[in-house]
């Protein structure tokens, strides 16, 4: 919980820190203070600030992140370099507040790409299904002699464990014949028939009857800093719900304030391509006047080539991008 007291002072003190920069601004340069002069001047060094609504976030073509609201810092590992989105090694993502939403899609692909592999788990060709309150994990066992075995693993969701997910496997069937009984009477669990090292499994791990995934560990490249409070299922869709731990300052204000969907963004400064924005201070939103915004870590340069972008008096810049597919995004997420 916020200390009552220490919140008061440390605000106070990011306030006379701004206007302190503002006052300089506008005697020695004759140009007014930005819009965001205050969060620039409370984030510490090497941080940007960005809230995002209904925003669709593509790692690849596969797996998206459909974030409905989310409060998080790019933090740069290095202070002394601008945050350049290319370089996915360079900076993290640390959330604060969010909501955010992975379809069954999304969780199949990111299993198969970058939690599988990576992992020394017996599972390959997964597919996922979410079913009411039920995950239904399909995948190939290798089993003995390496013959690959289809199997269905039927789970329920518990509550989040130290930020980890958490799958309780409920039923366990393989070729169409339900292994329950067979597991009991073998005095076997899951954790026995999916043996795995005491060294790193890509995020995904299984202890008794249980299946833990860490959603930071399984993410590619930015990483993710920051775990999640709590977990649910939701239309066919797996729902993270991250809470700040302490009180979080107001954004600044919106360059465009009617848009349904969009990425504020002020802090560290900014370098795409040869283009760098110091002080940084932008909004990103749909072109097409989408319900949602769709942002590709690999492909931004091109939806920035499609899209335009304007600078107001105030030296924000406001960038409209085009939707990856035109045929999605007219939907509310």
């Amino acid at each position: 919980m916020p200390n009552p007291i220490r919140l008061p002072l440390q605000r106070k003190a990011r306030e006379l820190s701004a206007f302190a920069k503002a006052f300089y601004q506008t005697l020695f340069t004759g140009h007014p203070p930005s819009p965001a002069e205050k969060e620039l001047a409370a984030l510490p060094e090497g941080r940007s600030r960005i809230w995002a609504k209904n925003l669709h976030l593509y790692y690849d073509d596969a797996v998206v992140l459909k974030i409905r609201e989310m409060i998080a810092d790019m933090r740069v590992h290095d202070p002394g370099y601008p945050l350049m989105p290319d370089r996915k090694d360079a900076y993290s993502i640390v959330i604060h507040q969010a909501e955010i939403r992975l379809p069954a899609a999304s969780l199949e692909a990111l299993l198969n790409r970058h939690v599988l592999p990576h992992s020394d788990l017996p599972l390959h060709d997964a597919r996922v299904s979410i079913v009411g309150d039920r995950l239904i994990l399909h995948a190939k066992l290798r089993w003995r002699l390496n013959l690959p075995v289809p199997i269905v693993l039927e789970c329920q969701l518990l509550p989040v464990d130290a930020g980890r997910i958490v799958l309780l496997v409920e039923r366990i069937r393989a070729a169409e014949i339900g292994l329950g009984g067979l597991l009991s009477f073998l005095h076997l669990n899951l954790e026995s028939l999916l043996p795995q090292s005491q060294e790193g499994t890509g995020g995904m791990t299984v202890e008794e009857n249980r299946l833990y995934i860490d959603p930071i560990a399984t993410l590619p490249e930015p990483r993710s800093e920051g775990r999640p409070t709590s977990v649910h299922l939701e239309r066919g869709e797996l729902v993270l719900k991250y809470e700040p731990e302490d009180e979080l300052d107001p954004p600044p204000p919106l360059i465009d304030p009617q848009a349904p969907c969009y990425v504020l963004g002020v802090g560290h400064d900014l370098l795409i391509g040869k283009m760098l924005m110091k002080d940084a201070y932008y909004q990103v939103v749909s072109r097409d006047g989408a319900k949602h915004l769709d942002f590709a870590l690999a492909g931004y340069r091109r939806q920035l080539a499609e899209g335009n972008s304007t600078l107001s008096n105030d030296g924000g810049v406001l960038v409209r991008l085009p939707n990856l597919n035109p045929r999605i995004g007219t939907a509310p997420l």
